[in-house]
């Protein structure tokens, strides 16, 4: 592994002979500027003990009693983009991958749901639903395959049903259910495996009703969840 003064001192090194010959070439191609001679030959470029070989547009030359080695060579071994910005005349370098970002743990009535169907956000952690007898509601989140886990409390705290809720995938594949829930039921704390998951899908039922027009209230609270999708 390169430590990363080595990483800047190395690119620093190649950045500034490959910006010197960039105002070579550059000022080669007006009028009042010079042309130049390079050799090419086979110069090899040899990292930690392993070789690099570069493509055919990219091959070392020596200028000058100096080797210079292409700028995008260099930096696509150390994992760079390197871009030619032609218009400002700019060579530009970026990370080519994304910062991994630590896991956090956040409220996840916070985030944007992708399907809400008759829940009520009460605040970031807090949310309820009011549900007839035989009917069933649902929210959805998107979790990107970048959460670990997601807890909560679930009760019912009005109504005549029994209630359950179900967690489900993003293909509808059964995480966990809870039984049955009434009002005299205590407040059940729950905590999933989000690991991979895409999607998490919170459905909430209510059953056994003595009359189709019995009704329950259920709460969500606590809800929260530990990802790195913030």
């Amino acid at each position: 592994m390169f430590s990363k003064n080595q990483i800047k001192s190395f690119l620093l090194g190649v950045l500034l002979a490959s910006c010197a010959l960039t105002l070579v070439q550059v000022v080669a191609g007006i009028p009042s500027g010079k042309n130049i001679t390079a050799y090419f030959e086979k110069i090899s470029v040899v990292v930690n003990g392993v070789e690099k070989v570069p493509s055919s547009d990219m091959q070392p030359f020596i200028y000058n009693g100096k080797a210079y080695v292409g700028l995008r060579f260099i930096g696509e071994i150390f994992g760079k983009k390197v871009t030619w910005d032609e218009k400002n005349k700019k060579i530009i370098i970026n990370d080519t991958q994304e910062i991994e970002k630590e896991y956090k743990s956040i409220e996840l009535f916070s985030k944007y749901y992708t399907k809400n169907e008759g829940f009520d956000i009460v605040d970031k952690t807090n949310a309820r639903v009011t549900l007839s007898n035989g009917e069933s509601k649902q929210i959805v989140y998107s979790l990107n395959g970048k959460a670990k886990s997601f807890s909560c409390t679930l009760n019912q705290f009005e109504g005549y049903c029994n209630v359950y809720f179900e967690f489900l995938d993003a293909n509808d594949k059964l995480i966990y259910k809870s039984p049955p829930m009434i009002t005299v039921t205590d407040p059940l704390d729950v905590n999933i495996d989000c690991r991979n998951l895409q999607q998490l899908k919170i459905k909430v039922t209510a059953t056994e009703g003595r009359n189709s027009s019995d009704y329950s209230s259920c709460e969500i609270t606590k809800a929260t969840l530990i990802t790195k999708d913030y």
